[in-house]
This record gives structure tokens, sequence and C-alpha cells, in this order.
């Protein structure tokens, strides 16, 4: 059963810590192997590891009552839930002349489980992690084990969760109202305790231009001039949302399109070849372009079928509707993404049993 969404209206408020945090007298430095990293981070520099994709997430247990993260945003504007056993927290929002924040007090003594996933995306900052600051004897302690299951999400704005916290097609898109933690794959991951990330970015398509084909490889973001991924986290279950954008000037022309979602799929393949994939209809796709991207979609999923692939599937996402709220954008709200993570969660399910 998949746990409901926290709707927009009762989401927390945003932190607002004025300047550094009051220091905290215990230093643990991001090198700490009791951390864990998860997504692709920029680790070439041990002191101050770097993230940029939505949902990149630090995961630390420590002992104590208070805690400070210690962060810096290269362009500032950049949201991350905080997610104390189980619990969120005020959001944390980084800006440039910052470096030091609060994330929790007056906790129970004893040891506590932090996540600081990263809401955002790639193009709103390039985030730096510098460690944690903890009370006298407080320190990091081991976490249990990794989540066995792991799934991996492509797609483009409705993927990032971009102005999922809004409820209204005409509000203006914006970064505090844009949320990974409930976008469909962050919520479908956790209702079946699967490890997650996300390579997404607004705006792009599957072809022929601007496509997320061109930067899926990347470590964070292109301007960044990191080493490309080693793509040595293998997930089980790769989705891949995309379509939303390529009806800008009119349907995309066929046989380019679906030799393009081929070759996208073979790439994948290449680094993850016992993967199955998920091939999906967004909600967002809607009207007049929701039957051809369909039968599309479908085309290179049977065409693929029948050339031997046995872990190849389609998964449709009921087109949103007014009822469940239409964000900004024409984005899909938190109610939306929950309906679409229990479709993709029941399909996961069936093909692969968990």
């Amino acid at each position: 059963m998949l746990r409901a969404a926290i709707p927009a209206s009762v989401l927390l408020a945003v932190s607002a810590w004025a300047g550094d945090a009051t220091a905290l007298p215990v230093a643990v430095a991001p090198k700490d192997p009791n951390f864990r990293y998860v997504g692709r981070f920029d680790l070439r520099k041990p002191e101050a590891p770097v993230c940029a994709w939505p949902g990149s997430t630090i995961v630390a247990k420590f002992k104590g009552t208070a805690i400070n993260a210690k962060m810096r945003g290269n362009k500032g504007e950049d949201f991350f839930e905080v997610i104390i056993d189980g619990a969120r927290q005020p959001v944390l929002v980084l800006n440039k002349d910052q470096t030091v924040y609060r994330v929790a007090e007056k906790l129970a003594a004893g040891e506590h489980l932090l996540e600081l996933v990263k809401r955002t995306e790639t193009m709103s900052s390039t985030t730096a992690f510098l460690g944690l600051e903890l009370e006298p004897g407080g320190g990091l302690v081991a976490l249990p084990g990794r989540p066995e299951r792991r799934i991996e999400v492509y797609g483009d704005s409705v993927s990032c969760g971009n102005s999922n916290e809004g409820t209204k097609a005409n509000e203006p898109m914006a970064r505090k109202l844009s949320n990974n933690y409930f976008a469909y794959g962050a919520v479908a991951s956790r209702a079946l305790n699967a490890e997650y990330t996300c390579i997404a970015w607004s705006g792009r398509k599957l072809w022929p231009d601007s496509t997320l084909p061109s930067i899926y490889d990347l470590t964070v973001a292109p301007w960044d001039n990191a080493p490309k991924w080693n793509f040595a986290w293998i997930p089980h279950v790769v989705a891949i949302n995309l379509g939303s954008n390529d009806y800008g000037n009119g349907a995309p022309e066929e046989q380019g399109w679906t030799n393009a979602y081929k070759e996208f799929i073979k790439a994948l393949r290449s680094h993850y070849p016992d993967c199955h994939v998920f091939c999906c209809l967004c909600s967002s796709i809607m009207g007049k372009d929701r039957a051809p991207m369909r039968r599309l979609t479908q085309k290179v999923v049977e065409s693929l079928q029948q050339a031997g692939d046995k872990k190849i599937h389609y998964v449709e996402f009921k087109e949103q509707a007014a009822p469940d709220g239409i964000g900004p954008g024409w984005h899909p709200t938190i109610k939306t993404h929950q309906i679409m993570a229990e479709t993709l969660a029941a399909e996961i399910k069936r093909e692969l049993n968990w």
C-alpha cells in the first residue's frame, strides 16, 4: 500500500535561518565512511562532494539532539528536504551567502536518521556538501544496509517534480514549489522500498533537439566539467518518461522519434543489460497529443519485444484531471504524482514480483 503524499496545503514552512547558524563543536567531514550518497555525486574532492540532479540524497545516522548541515550552492536558491527519523522538517533553503544551516534541534536524546534530499533541479544550483556539525558527544553511527531494490527514472520536468506543490495552472512555475521528494518516481520507490535516482531536466525532449539522451551520462551539470558518470550503481528498474515536450512544433517525425527512443534504450542497456525498462506515457500528455504519443511509445515497446527483449514494458499514466488539480505550467500536482506512483509501483510489482 502506498503511503499517502502530504497535500500541498499542509506542507511545512520554508526554513528561515538568517546567516550562518550557531556553530556546533563536533565536525564530521564528508569523507566519513558513515555517510551514504544516493544519486550522482562528483567525489573528486572528498572534502566537498558535489551533486546537481534532483533527488540526490545524503544519508547519515547520528547521535545528538541538534545538528547543522554545511552546504554551499553555487547559485543559491537550492531547496532540500530534511527528513529525520522519517519525519519532514522545515525545508532547507540554500543561499550563496551562507554555508552553515541548523537543520534540527531539540530532538530526543539518542540516535537519529537524517536524509537531505535535493528537491530542486540541476539548473537551480550545483551543491557542495561540506559536512555536519554536532553537539559535544555527538557523532555518526553505522547506517543499516542499503535497500536491495534500485529504481532509476529518466525524464523531463514532470519527473523532476517541477512546481508540483502548486495547485493553479496559471500560477508561475517556481523552485520553491518544486519537490522531487514527492515526484512519482520517488513516491513509488519509497513504497517499494527501493533506492532511487532521478536523471531529469525540465524542457528536455527525446528527439531531435534539446534532448535528455544527450546529457543522460553526466555526473552533474554540463557546465561543471565533471567526468562522465561511471554507471557503477545498477538499477533493477529504469523508467523512461519522455515525450511531453516533443510536440512543441507538432507531432514528431515517426521514424526519427521511434529510432531515437530505441537508441536511447540501447545506450541504457549498454550500462544495465539486465534491467527492466518501463516506457511511460505521461499524465501531462493530454488531449489530441495523447493518442499519437501512445501509439509511438507502444510501437517502440512492441518492436523491441518482437526482437526478443523480454524486459521492456509499456506503462500508461492516467491523464491528469481538474479534480486532482492542475499545477503551474500544466504540471501534475502532488496528488497526480501520487496516482502516477501507484500506477508505476503496481506495474513494477506485477512484472518483477516485488
